[in-house]
């Protein structure tokens, strides 16, 4: 399985909560010491973090200057972020860079992952469609009432960016996202595939 299932929320009532919370235990904690439910809704918590902290300096830009400047600014940001997460991710998992699948694999630990419901479709093994079912900054400005927000391009080339730090040979193609009609259980559907050209 590429994917992780469920929506990255945070749950304070699981196992080791109480403990960790315990007044007579050491205030400075390790990794290495948690229970690992206690990591496994840290990560959920950390990439729910790092989604916030891109949202709210996407809207200190906006209202400064405009949503143009917001989205130039972001996309930039990201572009070089996710080049970096992809260099790590490859060094971390000793992938060798070999097609959509290591691309898809990868994806799991980018830190915006595990705060969004996502799965994907494998065609064939060079090709591997990847698709949003929730997406915390589209349902959050939904919510809001603020529309949903253009999103297509930006994250074309983010996400070809990343493909290109785990493989170069990986393109990307998106089937479909904001502001194009989408199904309503589906935001965007993305497709990596692998160019011998490249």
């Amino acid at each position: 399985n590429l994917s992780p299932k469920g929506r990255g929320t945070f749950n304070k009532d699981v196992l080791g909560v109480e403990e960790i919370s315990d007044k007579g235990k050491p205030l400075r904690l390790h990794l290495e010491d948690l229970p690992k439910d206690i990591l496994v809704e840290t990560v959920k918590m950390m990439s729910q973090n790092a989604m916030t902290l891109d949202g709210l300096w996407f809207r200190a830009v906006e209202d400064r200057w405009s949503q143009d400047k917001a989205v130039e600014m972001d996309e930039n940001v990201w572009k070089r972020q996710v080049v970096v997460e992809g260099r790590r991710i490859k060094r971390l998992l000793g992938l060798k860079g070999e097609g959509p699948r290591d691309v898809v694999r990868a994806y799991n630990f980018l830190s915006s992952s595990w705060c969004m419901e996502w799965d994907y479709q494998e065609i064939s093994p060079e090709r591997i469609v990847l698709y949003y079912t929730h997406c915390t900054v589209q349902d959050s400005r939904v919510k809001q009432g603020i529309g949903e927000f253009p999103c297509k391009y930006i994250w074309l080339n983010i996400h070809s960016a990343f493909a290109r730090a785990i493989d170069p040979t990986v393109k990307v193609r998106c089937e479909f996202a904001p502001p194009d009609p989408h199904p309503i259980d589906a935001w965007c559907r993305w497709e990596f595939y692998q160019d011998h050209t490249a």
